[in-house]
Order: C-alpha cells, then sequence, then structure tokens
C-alpha cells in the first residue's frame, strides 16, 4: 500500500488598489442640538488632538475625543480595499510570478468560485427619520493585504473566502481565507491618504447645519471681524506710487511685498502693525513690508473716488474711451468706434504710477 505525499507550494497573496476606513455611529438628538447651537465644526473637531480647545463641550455630548472620530463606531468600524474593480487580489509563487488574480469585484470573484462573505451590513436608510448619525471615513490606496502562506500545491481560488462589510454601501474587505484558516496580512498594510471626510447624517430631509472653526482658545472666528475694504486693490489709475521706506498715515489695507521679497498680496496696516486675517482673526504678518502702495485718494467714503479715466486712444483721430465703447469688425477685431481705425492704430492708456509715461498720462487724463 503506497501513501501519496502532497506538495507544499508557497504563496504570497496580496489586495492592493484603492480603498479606506469607515466608521458609523448612533448620535443622540440632543447631542446634535448642542453641536447646531454651538455652530461645532466637526471636521475640525474630528482633526484636531488639543483637548483643552474643545473643554467646553460637556461630557454627555462628547460623541469622541478630539482628534479620534473613529471611536464614535457603535454601527460600524472597517479598513479594507473596496470590494469593486478599483482593487485586485494577485496571488504570487516564491518566483515572484503571478499565480493567479482577479479584481475584487464580488461578482467576478464569485465566477472564478471564490466564496464571498458580506458578514456586516450598515445601512443609514433603516435608522428612523431625524436619526442623527455620525459618518466618517478615509479614502486610500496602496496595499491593504499581504502574506506568505505554504499551501497544498497547486492554489485553488475556490479554497479562498474574502469576507467583507458593507458600510452604507461602501464594500470594504476584512478578512482573507484559505482552506478554512484564516491568513494574517495586517503586517503588509501599506497605503497613503486621498481623502478624508467626518460629517452628520440626519435620516429624512432635514439639512445638516453649517459649522464654524475656533481658534486656539475655543472661540468661534468671525469674518465679520475683517476690516472693511479686504482685497479692494486698486487699480492702476487710482493707485498710489511704490512706497519703499515708512508705513502708511491711514488705517487700512494696501498692497504688499513682503516674508524677503518672496510675498505679494493684501496687508492691513492698523496703526502700528502689518496683519494678515484667518477667519476674521489678526495675525501679525511682519514688523515691516519691502514696498507697499494704496489709492490715490480718501478711501473713508467711496464717493471720493475720482472718475475712472479712459483707457484707449485712437492715433488717428484722437478718440477716447474704454475697450467696452470699441466696435469689432468681420473679423473679430477691437476698431475704433469713430474713425473704424484698426487695433494697431489704438494705443492702451498706461496710468503706471511708477513709470514716466504713467505719471504723464494721470496728469492728461485724470480728473
Amino acid at each position: 500500500m503506497s501513501t501519496s505525499k502532497s506538495t507544499q507550494l508557497t504563496i504570497q497573496i496580496t489586495i492592493h488598489g484603492y480603498g479606506g476606513e469607515c466608521y458609523m455611529g448612533m448620535v443622540d438628538r440632543k447631542t446634535y442640538d448642542y453641536f447646531k447651537k454651538n455652530e461645532i465644526d466637526l471636521e475640525q473637531l474630528a482633526n484636531d488632538f488639543d483637548d483643552d480647545k474643545w473643554s467646553f463641550i460637556p461630557e454627555e455630548h462628547q460623541i469622541f475625543p478630539s482628534g479620534s472620530p473613529y471611536e464614535c463606531s457603535d454601527l460600524g468600524h472597517e479598513t479594507g480595499a473596496t470590494m469593486d474593480d478599483s482593487s485586485f487580489i494577485v496571488v504570487e509563487g516564491e518566483d515572484g510570478k503571478v499565480i493567479w488574480e482577479s479584481n475584487l469585484d464580488p461578482n467576478t470573484l464569485k465566477l472564478k468560485g471564490v466564496d464571498v462573505d458580506i458578514y456586516d451590513e450598515v445601512n443609514l436608510n433603516d435608522a428612523k427619520d431625524g436619526a442623527v448619525i455620525f459618518w466618517g471615513g478615509q479614502g486610500e490606496k496602496g496595499t491593504f493585504f499581504e502574506s506568505v502562506i505554504s499551501i497544498d500545491a497547486p492554489f485553488d481560488p475556490k479554497k479562498l473566502r474574502i469576507s467583507c462589510s458593507n458600510m452604507d454601501g461602501w464594500l470594504l474587505s476584512s478578512s482573507v481565507e484559505y482552506n478554512g484558516i484564516e491568513i494574517d496580512g495586517s503586517d503588509g498594510y501599506d497605503t497613503s491618504g486621498k481623502w478624508a471626510e467626518n460629517k452628520f447624517c440626519i435620516v429624512g430631509d432635514e439639512e445638516v447645519y453649517e459649522g464654524r472653526e475656533r481658534d486656539d482658545e475655543g472661540q468661534l472666528y468671525s469674518d465679520d471681524d475683517t476690516p472693511d475694504g479686504y482685497q479692494n486693490s486698486p487699480i492702476d489709475w487710482e493707485k498710489s506710487s511704490r512706497i519703499k521706506k515708512g508705513n502708511p498715515i491711514r488705517i487700512g489695507w494696501y498692497e504688499c511685498n513682503f516674508s524677503y521679497g518672496t510675498t505679494y498680496g493684501s496687508l492691513y496696516w492698523n496703526g502700528s502693525e502689518w496683519q494678515s486675517f484667518r477667519n476674521g482673526r489678526p495675525i501679525k504678518e511682519c514688523d515691516t513690508v519691502n514696498w507697499w502702495y494704496g489709492f490715490n485718494w480718501d478711501t473713508t467714503n467711496w464717493d471720493n473716488r475720482p472718475t475712472e479715466p479712459p483707457e484707449a486712444r485712437c492715433k488717428k483721430c484722437n478718440w477716447l474711451g474704454s475697450q467696452d465703447d470699441m466696435i469689432r469688425n468681420r473679423k473679430g477685431e477691437l476698431t475704433c468706434p469713430s474713425c473704424k481705425a484698426k487695433q494697431d492704430d489704438i494705443d492702451w492708456l498706461d496710468y503706471s504710477p511708477d513709470s514716466k509715461e504713467g505719471l504723464n498720462n494721470r496728469k492728461k487724463y485724470c480728473v
């Protein structure tokens, strides 16, 4: 009587592609109402590890510690590859050659003999109208599972079993078995983040409130705190000459060059320092700027604004006006509305306060 011995085969099983982590939990309506009343930005809370900033939230309304949104997961929590054709399972031999492969679409896997088990399903629409649910997730790309095992040759995909969770429509792989034995592939997990989102979901038609960011002390930012005139940059004809020394006399916004000459933008001069604003809160940007310019008229009242001068002059008939006044011919070219002179005969007027030509045009055409 002869005894046959099975041949051992060493294989590597890898799951790679797109996927991520998803977690969901029920939220008491009173807690949601507290968050809404205080306009708490859920995304900021989920990504901020400063417990002191959020200490004002009563303990009964702390749905998760700041920076740890995954702890609100009584409905479900899963991490893995997305079970569709954006992810793949590959089986390789010791020589690195592919023995078998497939995408992770459940129907494709089943057609290839693989057992797919959706063992955990969370469907938010199963909750009653008005129910509040916290939903959080991160999208990732890379390797979600990798393991080297020994099996009896040959490899048989019918002995594979892939379990997954249905996280409100997002199907994520959770475990892999071969021939009834679960395989640990966590050591091969190697992904990079692609996106992240944390939000409240309310079953029914009710809209979720808009949160507002807070500063380091937990106080709400307010865009109303930003001084008037932000980004009201002067155009050439109403712009002052570039100032390289000294600071403005009037408080207000100015176009500046700062930060070692590499940054251009609007800064606010409050009478003693140059500031920028983030969500309504002032931030000291620098002690001095390389140069600045503002309006060449008193901006305390917009009625002080001078009349806009002409931007174009016809060299043939001396017509003065704006581009909007000009006429296009059949070729689409701009022409003088008075004598039909073409673009080559149109002189575009320069009002730069830092050029001789611009200063001369100011004297000639600006009221």
